[in-house]
């Protein structure tokens, strides 16, 4: 860290993300809060709360029964997609994509369409077959929405949010050139 003097006070400029940000207009910065689109926010919103509420339904023998009611609706393969794109900046996914935005986007995006395939796989090779009264293999027909519709929601709200962010003021460009530059 480097010390900057501006006017009386003293600034400590970490030059390695003030660096990044010149090179990468789209990566997230404190000097940027509006940067993140809202279809990413609500997508982890949502990812939380039922990154949440699938442990606590699955391991609390309280939610035995809730449990055994949304199964035919959501099937045995847990939401493992959302947890993952909650799980991606603090596994060191960040690195592939220098932090941007745009690196959690696609990695979002992938989740998406894996989800999709799975749903659509599940919900194909198990439809129609013979439950013998088990509620552990009990199909609704519901199931789509959960396994196929959600993921396409999601997927299609993260396509929206891929729109070109906006790039920096110029006054933080030529900061951060000029600290570059004093190098």
């Amino acid at each position: 860290m480097t010390p900057h003097f501006a006017g009386d006070s003293l600034n400590f400029i970490d030059l390695d993300m003030s660096q990044t940000i010149a090179h990468d207009p789209n990566a997230l910065s404190a000097d940027s809060p509006h940067r993140v689109p809202w279809q990413v926010e609500w997508f982890i919103t949502f990812s939380v709360v039922v990154s949440v509420l699938e442990p606590l339904l699955t391991f609390v023998s309280a939610f035995k029964f809730t449990r055994e009611a949304l199964l035919p609706i959501t099937g045995w393969s847990s939401p493992f997609y959302l947890f993952a794109a909650l799980m991606f900046p603090f596994l060191g996914g960040h690195h592939s994509t220098t932090g941007s935005i745009r690196g959690y986007l696609r990695f979002c995006r992938r989740l998406m369409v894996i989800a999709l395939v799975f749903g659509i796989v599940d919900f194909v090779r198990t439809n129609g077959q013979e439950d013998f009264g088990n509620p552990y293999l009990i199909v609704s027909s519901w199931r789509p929405t959960w396994t196929i519709a959600v993921p396409f929601f999601w997927l299609t709200m993260l396509w929206i949010a891929r729109t070109p962010l906006p790039k920096p003021s110029p006054d933080f460009q030529v900061h951060s050139a000029h600290q570059t530059n004093r190098t």
